[in-house]
């Protein structure tokens, strides 16, 4: 007796002979001959030490013990196919858990369709977003504590010549991690209403992000290459509350335009040329599997820019 080896193949012979009138129908229901439908049960009833039939004239019925057989192999087999439709839907990306991170205006401008899209395509996936600086959201993927993060690269920004060369550019590795380029923001400079423009030399005292924002830095070198003193009287890692600063009056402040011209209180570029450029990358970790609804997360924003 080992009833620890009943395969799902004999529950599902043991449940059609329950269901039939003869096991030869049985046995025709399920597409195998006579001989091994027999030998099946037989084999059923030898490993579980029970009699699950007994003989009635030419037929062959159900014990009592039989019956109730045929109810906890019903049970068997609902849970057998509910764990092959659940490894099923784990492998093609349709449950599971994604932690993505983004900057704010990676999840409120670039990808805010994206998400949506990804949402409504996998609803059995529970998609967890946190929004937060490139530095928070660097340090949470290096504990492990996000799959995958959009954020602004860390590296020197593009030069004018290079701003939208992401093209062609596929995932590398950069040291335990795996980047991707998305796409490439020009940073202008407003100034506040009313307030003459004047050579770059003057502009400022400024409003920006945080002194660990990977944007200011960019923006810092470009200015202090150009001439103009980077003097900060505000910070906030908001762009909406720096546009808010630069309505009132506080300072000018470097911005990407989908942030800084949106109405209401839409700013006006202090020039034609950008003053900087931000790359943003889509990180994950190195040397560990990437799970199917990460994968399919990935793609989805990759595709919604053109990758």
């Amino acid at each position: 007796m080992d009833a620890t080896s009943v395969s799902p193949v004999q529950l599902d012979y043991l449940v059609a002979a329950s269901q039939s009138k003869t096991w030869a129908e049985a046995a025709d229901s399920i597409g195998v001959t006579a001989s091994a439908f027999s030998q099946g049960l037989g084999q059923l009833e030898r490993r579980l030490g029970l009699t699950l039939f007994e003989p009635r004239g030419r037929q062959r019925t159900l014990t009592p013990v039989g019956h109730g057989a045929v109810e906890i192999a019903k049970r068997v087999l609902r849970e057998h196919r509910e764990l092959a439709s659940w490894a099923a839907s784990i492998r093609e990306g349709s449950t599971g858990l994604v932690r993505a991170g983004m900057i704010d205006t990676a999840a409120v401008h670039h990808f805010a369709s994206p998400l949506l899209q990804f949402r409504r395509a996998h609803p059995e996936v529970d998609l967890k977003l946190e929004v937060s600086s490139s530095a928070e959201l660097a340090e949470r993927l290096s504990d492990g504590l996000l799959d995958l993060v959009v954020m602004v690269d860390q590296a020197p920004e593009a030069s004018v010549g290079e701003a939208n060369q992401v093209d062609g550019v596929g995932e590398v590795l950069v040291g335990d991690y795996f980047e991707t380029p998305l796409l490439v923001e020009e940073l202008h400079a407003y100034a506040p209403p009313g307030v003459a423009v004047g050579d770059v030399s003057q502009w400022g005292p400024w409003v920006t992000f945080p002194a660990s924002s990977r944007t200011r830095a960019h923006i810092a070198r470009s200015l202090r290459r150009s001439g103009t003193e980077f003097e900060v009287v505000a910070e906030t890692s908001q762009p909406a509350v720096l546009r808010e600063m630069v309505q009132l009056g506080m300072g000018w402040t470097v911005l990407a335009p989908i942030d800084a011209e949106r109405e209401p209180h839409a700013l006006q570029r202090a020039s034609k040329n950008p003053v900087a450029h931000r790359r943003l990358i889509l990180k994950r970790r190195a040397g560990t599997d990437v799970t199917p609804p990460v994968a399919r997360l990935s793609a989805v924003l990759l595709d919604s820019v053109g990758r």
